[in-house]
């Protein structure tokens, strides 16, 4: 009869295991597990790791980049790893997907780790730019390009929200839904609204995705132009203007505009580019001007732009009052109402 293990020299032979698998070679790992009992192999190689994720040997070797490793445990132990799902928040192909280890996720499509696993493991490729394994994932015939998070958020969302226009560029090619709206509306262009620069812009140009005044989000019914302007994204909101895309004076549901929520943000950069376009600076939402917004928010900046361009004074916000009125409460706001001095 097998002589039981004590707890330091199990804690002794894990470690060691973990560490092959994480680093190899697999004939180290090979000579190891065949050491050793059936009841042993099956207590380690089933036992998570003692990290804050508590991993398991299949996770380690796949996010570490051991495709010969992984080939190795999914050959001779698979019956090991029935379920990562159903024991871990992340399976051995999230792992693989997420760090980009296109071998390693090839070695678990052959070994049909995809199931509804990896369906998501698309859209982790995508929201880390691994295209790699986005082309390797593709090439599988039963992924499913525009399935993602329960939210209905696609690979090709977050590929674009991320920045990742090389991963984005090769969903589209690969027949990505470019019309989908996640289950919050947000469509592609809301994302591509959210990134630094016009990089992300040109790309949905040029593959013709239209941006239409229908297109607001469901949570805050916001146009991708309206998100432009609240997240400071001058060159954005200038481009989609230069293109003759966008309205400059569009209002959301409830009035606002780009040069409203440009205002309440202190974006004065956004600020001079919707006012060289001519926006109106007095187009009043539901509750008040752009000029009651920047005073309100104490954006000096703006407010200074606002009045050189002929900001009403006198225009009354919902509480009856005036942008002037609402100044008096901040001393340097207040003063910028006064005329200069010849």
């Amino acid at each position: 009869m097998e002589k039981a293990w004590s707890r330091k020299e199990k804690a002794r032979v894990q470690k060691h295991l973990q560490t092959l698998c994480k680093n190899g070679p697999v004939d180290d790992l090979t000579a190891l597990l065949s050491s050793l009992s059936e009841d042993k192999v099956t207590t380690l190689l089933q036992a998570p790791s003692g990290g804050s994720d508590h991993l398991s040997c299949l996770h380690l070797a796949a996010a570490a980049n051991q495709p010969s490793v992984v080939e190795y445990l999914l050959t001779k132990h698979a019956f090991l790893f029935p379920d990562v799902r159903k024991d871990y928040a992340r399976t051995p192909l999230h792992e693989a997907s997420l760090h980009g280890h296109a071998a390693v996720v090839a070695v678990l499509l052959r070994h049909d780790a995809l199931s509804e696993t990896g369906l998501t493991a698309l859209y982790e490729a995508a929201k880390h730019g691994r295209v790699g394994a986005i082309d390797i994932l593709l090439a599988h015939p039963h992924v499913d390009i525009n399935l993602g998070s329960h939210t209905k958020h696609t690979p090709l969302h977050i590929a674009i929200g991320e920045g990742h226009l090389d991963a984005a560029e090769r969903l589209i090619q690969g027949g990505a839904d470019t019309t989908v709206q996640d289950g919050m509306g947000v469509t592609l262009w809301h994302e591509a609204a959210g990134v630094e620069g016009v990089a992300a812009m040109d790309l949905l140009v040029h593959y013709h995705i239209p941006l239409h005044d229908d297109h607001v989000d469901v949570v805050l019914a916001r146009h991708p132009f309206h998100y432009a302007a609240v997240e400071g994204h001058a060159a954005f909101c200038a481009a989609l203007l230069a293109a003759n895309m966008v309205d400059v004076n569009l209002q959301d549901v409830d009035g606002c505009t780009g040069l409203y929520y440009a205002s309440a943000n202190g974006h004065a950069n956004v600020l001079k580019v919707l006012l060289d376009a001519n926006a109106d600076v007095n187009l009043a939402s539901v509750r008040r001007t752009p000029l009651h917004c920047a005073v309100m928010w104490e954006r000096s900046e703006c407010v200074r732009l606002l009045l050189a361009h002929g900001a009403s004074t006198t225009a009354l916000d919902k509480d009856n009052r005036t942008a002037e009125e609402m100044a008096q409460a901040f001393p340097d706001v207040a003063a910028l109402f006064r005329p200069t001095q010849p």
